[in-house]
């Protein structure tokens, strides 16, 4: 809204055209333009409903909407967006030596610096950051790796580090800003109760997913789980385990619950995994029921747990992929064997 109050008082022609400074007067005049215009939404990450109040009628100008929030599609065109993935290894050396103010042509450097963007998992805020702490002098492009070994934390949650895109905004930083997003919508005020149950869903998944293998995870895990758990609550099958049982943390039970057809309800577990898409902080694989998370996202989501809060997903990941094997050697879902 701002900002468009301040198209209205910085803009020759709209000032001329008394445009008044409000963001429907704006809007009204920027569809009666006649010639050609770009509006432009940057990192417009909240709700798709916000930006589309936002968008001028008629058809003489562009918008480019920039997000992390896969639903932003529907306010675009069929086909006019495009998903934009990690760098390319030779665009992120050049962000590297670019942000640490060095030689972008120096063969020397550029292969220097290809272990650098690879363990940074060519991410473009972590590349950029890493340029300029090898500008601060803190180290040298053949130094950087040695330092990042032993603190790596440290590198990625300093906001000093700026970088060729002067973002402000450390890395784990900006996955901070997403967490404690999340975390406000486990409060009441404001949330209705299955928004609240949801946010609850997505902190348990997102700390399980730490602790299993950062590339295709299945949905399926959960759904075998959540029947082998309930067996052995039961007293049923070949796993009537309490020690396993109590492995899982109680708020997790929610995840592994069955409906009345004794199947299990993907309800949470689904509306938790819509939450982490919207933040970009897992990706969505093929088949569609299968999930990665980035490798940097899946180190920061264990290093923010405290050490007991470690221990306790890691057992309780453990316990849920012991629950998700099956013994039952008939069935032909040779996966979990």
């Amino acid at each position: 809204m701002q900002s468009f109050r301040d198209i209205a008082a910085g803009d020759p022609e709209a000032q001329v055209s008394g445009v008044e400074k409000s963001p429907e007067s704006v809007l009204q005049w920027i569809s009666r333009i006649r010639h050609k215009w770009l509006l432009v939404f940057d990192n417009a990450d909240g709700e798709p409903d916000i930006v589309a109040k936002f968008i001028p009628p008629g058809n003489q100008g562009n918008l480019l909407i920039t997000s992390r929030n896969p639903d932003m599609w529907c306010n675009v065109p069929s086909g006019a967006w495009v998903i934009v993935d990690e760098m390319e290894e030779e665009d992120a050396i050049s962000l590297l030596l670019r942000a640490a103010f060095l030689d972008q042509f120096s063969n020397e450097l550029r292969q220097a610096s290809r272990p650098i963007v690879s363990d940074l998992c060519f991410l473009p805020l972590a590349v950029d950051q890493a340029g300029a702490a090898i500008a601060s002098g803190l180290c040298d492009i053949h130094s950087y790796l040695h330092m990042y070994s032993k603190h790596c934390l440290e590198l990625l949650d300093d906001p000093s580090f700026k970088g060729a895109s002067k973002y402000g905004c450390a890395v784990d930083g900006t996955w901070d800003l997403s967490f404690m997003a999340i975390q406000t919508r486990t409060t009441t005020v404001g949330y209705n109760l299955i928004d609240v149950q949801a946010a609850a869903s997505v902190i348990l998944i997102l700390q399980t997913f730490a602790f299993l293998h950062h590339e295709n995870i299945m949905e399926a895990i959960f759904e075998q789980a959540a029947k082998a758990f309930h067996e052995s609550d039961h007293g049923d099958g070949l796993r009537s385990n309490e020690h396993l049982s109590q492995m899982i943390p109680y708020q997790s039970h929610q995840l592994l619950q069955l409906d009345k057809e004794g199947t299990w309800d993907a309800f949470f577990f689904r509306k938790g995994i819509q939450v982490l898409l919207s933040f970009s902080l897992i990706k969505r694989g093929s088949p569609s029921h299968v999930y990665s998370v980035h490798p940097l996202v899946h180190s920061w989501s264990r290093d923010r747990m405290s050490k007991t809060e470690n221990q306790n997903m890691c057992h309780s990941a453990s316990a849920l992929l012991s629950y998700s094997i099956t013994y039952q050697f008939a069935t032909q879902d040779y996966i979990f064997h």
